[in-house]
């Protein structure tokens, strides 16, 4: 979700650049692909209610962690995993997640996980080509062998160069 934070801040002027790492689609932007259905269906499940969500180690192995061990993604989970409200990825779909991609904005950066389960790179790409102001920069980049734990994977300096190699060219 923080990649749609940066969105909205960006389109708020409340930024002078934003990095969207393997940012949740804003309202619009739409994904039919299995990973996607499979990975998010268990969070914003319609059918659950407001309850809280805590998602299984198995769903986090499919949805985040999917090119690590099984046992490598069980460490990960208990020591980062916390229950979350399932309303704040469904309001991504409503009035809250809308972007105005026609408007003039602050330069963007799109970071995708080649091997992204929950928000696969086709879908970071398709909010990517979204912006439409010819003005305005908008970069996108896809790591290859990257899943949803992109920035806690191994080799994570690389994804961090090159934003921060990016942010130096502005």
């Amino acid at each position: 979700m923080g990649g749609l934070v940066v969105q909205k801040l960006i389109g708020l002027d409340k930024a002078v650049a934003g990095v969207c790492i393997d940012s949740a689609p804003p309202g619009g932007i739409n994904s039919f692909s299995l990973s996607f259905l499979k990975a998010n269906l268990p969070v914003i499940n319609p059918f659950r209610g407001n309850s809280v969500c805590l998602p299984s180690v198995k769903w986090f192995h499919y949805a985040f962690c999917n090119t690590m061990t099984l046992e490598q993604t069980s460490r990960e989970f208990y020591k980062f995993v916390v229950p979350e409200s399932r309303n704040i990825p469904r309001s991504s779909t409503k009035a809250d997640g809308a972007i105005d991609f026609r408007k003039p904005h602050q330069p963007l950066l799109f970071i995708a996980g080649e091997m992204d389960h929950i928000i696969p790179a086709s879908l970071n790409r398709k909010n990517f080509q979204a912006y439409r102001d010819p003005g305005s920069r908008r970069d996108f980049r896809v790591f290859a062998g990257r899943t949803h734990y992109i920035c806690a994977q191994e080799n994570w300096q690389e994804v961090a160069g090159s934003i921060s190699d990016w942010l130096e060219l502005l």
